[in-house]
């Protein structure tokens, strides 16, 4: 991303193929660490998506405040202090969209080449919002009955 100096955005806009629905964003980052001052970092990462497409990022898919200091981001699975893995689910649940973006704010300021670094951004599946019919619940819990009445009819038939 660009070195705007300490609190600014740089933004990334970007189409998919085709409309894609998402469920949130794996984001990786890399920043120079602890003894370059945690330079090339970012404090906060937001996604968009233009959903009705009318070239307007209306909807907030995902926003995180991020520690500069990725050591100390809580929910980071990197491996490495200065690297950011980090799973942030949809704020809106699924969302469908083709055309989206990300914004990175930058994290610190020690000069020179300041701007985030951002490695990666993954798309994470939609989350499944189906729930089982009222017939096919009810399905089940008739067979479970079934299921405890003939354990009770074989135990009781042990006794006779």
């Amino acid at each position: 991303m660009r070195n705007g100096g300490l609190g600014s955005i740089s933004f990334i806009e970007f189409a998919t193929a085709s409309p894609v629905t998402i469920g949130g964003v794996r984001l990786f980052a890399h920043n120079d660490g602890e003894y370059f001052g945690f330079r090339r970092a970012m404090s906060n990462f937001s996604l968009l998506a233009d959903t009705n497409s009318d070239s307007v990022f209306e909807t907030v898919v995902a926003n995180q405040n991020i520690n500069p200091n990725y050591a100390l981001q809580t929910g980071n699975n990197a491996a490495l202090p200065e690297d950011l893995d980090l799973t942030i689910p949809s704020l809106v649940g699924n969302i469908t969209a083709q055309s989206w973006r990300l914004e990175v704010t930058q994290g610190t300021d020690i000069q020179p080449f300041e701007g985030a670094r951002l490695v990666e951004l993954d798309a994470l599946p939609s989350i499944p919002t189906s729930v089982p019919e009222p017939t096919s619940v009810s399905g089940i819990a008739l067979v479970g009955a079934l299921g405890a009445w003939i354990k009770r009819k074989q135990k009781a038939s042990k006794y006779v």
